[in-house]
């Protein structure tokens, strides 16, 4: 799966992405998307195509589209993602239901439990999702950061 943390505006994320039947590559988990006229980050951990799929629609006002998202989600092609607005940490999940978390940091993913451990420690979210690589056989790669533009 995968590590993303967020903590003091800076969401992390590992690269490590582990394609079934090609092996482990390595790409992107966070993203940059425009919601009106605010920026959101927005990490995702679980099925890729779900995550893009999710992407695709997040701001737009389809509820079409909010369907095919759960529809095509539950059972095994599970995902969630972490979004950042700049004002909120919130999750969603593959049955497309935001929740708004009411903590100052976050993690999640496969890597989440290290990721928060170390936080609670005071450490940032890069070196969360560090010290989640070296616990967490499924995150790995180098750790990725992002910050909304002010």
């Amino acid at each position: 799966m995968t590590t993303i943390a967020f903590r003091d505006g800076i969401m992390a994320s590992d690269s490590r992405i582990v394609e079934y039947g090609i092996g482990i590559t390595h790409g992107p988990k966070i993203f940059r998307k425009k919601v009106g006229r605010k920026e959101v980050l927005i990490g995702g951990a679980g099925y890729s195509p779900s995550i893009m799929m999710f992407l695709d629609w997040y701001g737009t006002n389809d509820k079409e589209g909010q369907h095919r998202i759960a529809t095509l989600c539950i059972g095994d092609k599970d995902f969630e993602v972490m979004i950042w607005d700049g004002r909120r940490i919130m999750t969603c999940d593959e049955f497309c239901r935001l929740d708004e978390v009411p903590e100052k940091y976050y993690a999640l993913g496969s890597g989440a439990s290290n990721a928060i451990t170390a936080m609670d420690c005071g450490k940032s979210a890069q070196q969360a999702v560090q010290m989640a690589i070296k616990r967490d056989m499924n995150s790995g790669g180098r750790v990725v950061t992002a910050r909304l533009d002010k």
